[in-house]
């Protein structure tokens, strides 16, 4: 990594870990993949044009269980002019929309354990009209739904912002700009959430991802999020990402990764890559974590354990070319 790049990584990390943000009930553990959850402004923010995603979190603690699971689809649609003489040709005008459905459920077996929310997703996002070495991303993002507990129905409104600096070309489904930041706000007109409630309040987020390129084999995604809702949260840390030498079918990357979460757990996360052997086929990203106590530390943790397991579905087009990301 270039002395300068290393020096703008670490300005961003510390302006991160100083503004902590997000929440008392805590998020899924393999980052940024369920991204309509963690901040609007990211709906649509993709390579392709749509996305399934599925993910299913499993807490336990003592006698308590409960398991949280979220289904989402997005889409985008990119705005473009004619241009050229008898105005033949298209040029992309840098504005895309994104928009998406979500649905966020708990169950337990507890009392007040269970709710459903369904959100509807929007955002507008300014990208750079072309891939260049520094282009910029700016995005607004808002959803709109409601939670439902089994005895109230509330209306519900999160909104968020996000920001990018430096397309990443060939390699975006972790992370569409190498640089990438965000702020968001869910639940905005509930109050903030007690300590002996079980539906969720009003929670502030913030995050942060970084793309770093070690080698030919090896990519490193270093992130910092933070959250408010009754109690703060903090989570740091990283994954990286192992190529192969070649990589042009069915599979290219594996993941393994470790972050250090504020509630005394350190999360482990690992998953894969699969797609078809033609230039234009589907991928499908395949995910687990782990959230593993730390013990030896001299506070109690506020679950024992939990893990998850995800899944994501998106259009793949490959870029044929030896390295995993050429302009990374």
């Amino acid at each position: 990594m270039h002395t300068r790049e290393g020096k703008l990584l670490f300005i961003f990390s510390l302006m991160m870990v100083v503004s902590v943000s997000i929440w008392g009930q805590y998020t899924y553990s393999h980052f940024w993949m369920r991204e309509l959850r963690l901040n609007p402004a990211l709906t649509g923010l993709m390579a392709g044009t749509w996305k399934l995603g599925y993910d299913i979190r499993f807490f336990r603690d003592d006698s308590m269980k409960s398991n949280w699971s979220t289904t989402y689809v997005e889409f985008k649609k990119s705005f473009y002019k004619k241009v050229g003489e008898y105005a033949k040709d298209k040029e992309p005008t840098g504005w895309t929309i994104g928009y998406g459905f979500m649905d966020d459920r708990r169950r337990g077996n507890f009392e007040h354990a269970y709710y459903i929310s369904d959100y509807l997703s929007v955002s507008f996002l300014k990208v750079p009209k072309k891939q260049e070495k520094h282009d910029r991303l700016l995005g607004l993002g808002m959803q709109l739904g409601f939670l439902r507990d089994g005895i109230r129905n509330i209306f519900d409104v999160n909104v968020g912002i996000v920001g990018g600096k430096n397309t990443i070309a060939c390699w975006q489904e972790d992370q569409v700009y190498k640089y990438e930041w965000g702020i968001s706000a869910y639940h905005i007109f509930q109050p903030w959430r007690k300590d002996t409630s079980y539906v969720p309040g009003r929670t502030i987020h913030a995050h942060g991802g970084a793309l770093v390129k070690y080698n030919k084999n090896l990519h490193l995604v270093l992130q910092v999020y933070g959250g408010y809702s009754n109690q703060p949260d903090l989570v740091i840390g990283g994954y990286a990402l192992l190529f192969s030498d070649v990589h042009y079918y069915y599979w290219d990357r594996f993941r393994i990764g470790a972050h250090y979460r504020l509630t005394n757990h350190l999360v482990l996360t690992t998953g894969v890559r699969i797609f078809g052997r033609s230039k234009k086929s589907v991928a499908m990203d395949f995910v687990a974590s782990y959230d593993l106590p730390m013990k030896f530390m001299d506070f109690k943790s506020p679950y024992k354990h939990a893990w998850e397991l995800g899944f994501y579905i998106y259009p793949h087009e490959k870029c044929w070319n030896l390295s995993p990301c050429a302009m990374l």
